[in-house]
């Protein structure tokens, strides 16, 4: 058995990063070792849901910042009022270590006890965004001795941002293996000089009854036995105009996650379990959502992906591209890829 200690977005009122989060320390749990998250919440993600948070330093510019703040107000007002069901996910499904970090500085001079540090899993590489360049997500603390890789870290992107690559290839190499989630980031990786293992996203670690038995604590309304599900993430009138006419076709009503869809019945009071138990009973699913894909494929789900506005697409590309009895090697390669890494447990340093 071996002591390993996770560091990834985990706390961000993100139905996809909590559950990944969940997901990996499970498998880990599951397979006989110890685990834990590690508290980290730096301003950059406590703060992102307060009015007046700047999250994507790109529109931290006048005129362009009150553009964003006015965009994001709608699903701002919205995580607060769902903030306490991922309060209570968080403190009651992940193993957080007792210690909450907001600093590098502070993981730094943290004794924190780890036999293996993993990154990941999630766009926690993401260079457009502040998380993807901060040392901590690239494991630049802990135990000298402590092996260092990262399951299924994403860049969000098939780009690094301008001007990061050297910092990027810099931070790499304080990792003894590399994992990511997308093929693009495998090319990534070789484009710095890195090698990298293309693995799945951790739901994916996890069989679809367990995740059902998850689900089954949902508080929701009362929901009808069929009904079209939306779950969009930029207000798309593709989700809309399309969910509509699917609707129609099924003569069955709509129900709807992040932006309302109109004529929708719109769920606001919802954890990420509430969000398994909505994927799970849905008849057909309307998304621009990475994990909303993942989902459906868990619960055997017919999906309709729609394009996103921004360049996050390369990562949902990944999968739906993957067929099932691909989806299935990679997931078996995964596993087998962090089974390993776990049995190594400690480097020996000289």
């Amino acid at each position: 058995m071996c002591q390993a200690a996770i560091i990834t977005c985990h706390d961000v009122n993100s139905y996809g990063a909590s559950l990944q989060a969940y997901a990996l320390s499970r498998f880990i749990a599951d397979a006989g070792h110890a685990v834990s998250i590690i508290d980290y919440k730096p301003g950059y993600l406590s703060n992102h849901h307060k009015p007046d948070a700047i999250c994507d330093p790109r529109f931290d510019y006048p005129v362009l910042r009150q553009l964003y703040l006015l965009a994001k107000l709608p699903g701002r007002i919205q995580a607060k009022e769902r903030k306490k069901y991922f309060d209570r996910f968080t403190s009651t499904y992940l193993p957080l270590t007792a210690e909450r970090y907001h600093s590098l500085d502070e993981l730094r001079g943290a004794d924190i006890r780890a036999d293996i540090l993993i990154a990941g899993s999630d766009q926690i590489w993401n260079t457009f965004l502040n998380n993807g360049h901060d040392p901590a997500f690239y494991l630049d603390f802990g135990p000298e001795k402590a092996r260092r890789i990262s399951y299924g870290a994403s860049f969000g992107s098939a780009l690094l941002a301008h001007g990061s690559e050297p910092s990027v290839k810099k931070h790499l190499g304080l990792l003894d293996e590399i994992s990511v989630r997308e093929r693009t980031g495998v090319d990534l990786l070789r484009s710095l000089g890195y090698d990298g293992e293309h693995v799945c996203d951790p739901v994916f670690l996890l069989p679809a009854d367990e995740w059902r038995e998850l689900a089954s604590g949902a508080e929701l309304p009362a929901l009808p036995e069929r009904y079209i599900l939306t779950y969009d993430l930029e207000g798309s009138s593709l989700i809309t105009s399309q969910a509509r006419e699917r609707a129609r076709e099924l003569r069955c009503p709509i129900i709807s996650l992040g932006y309302p869809t109109p004529h929708s019945k719109h769920i606001v009071k919802a954890g990420p379990v509430e969000f398994l138990a909505l994927f799970d009973g849905a008849k057909e699913i309307f998304s621009n959502s990475y994990h909303a894909l993942a989902f459906s494929k868990i619960f055997g789900k017919s999906h309709n992906l729609i394009m996103r506005s921004d360049q996050s697409n390369a990562r949902m590309l990944d999968l739906t591209g993957t067929n099932a009895e691909q989806l299935e090697a990679r997931i078996e390669r995964s596993k087998n890829f962090l089974l390993s890494s776990l049995a190594m447990k400690m480097k020996t340093v000289s």
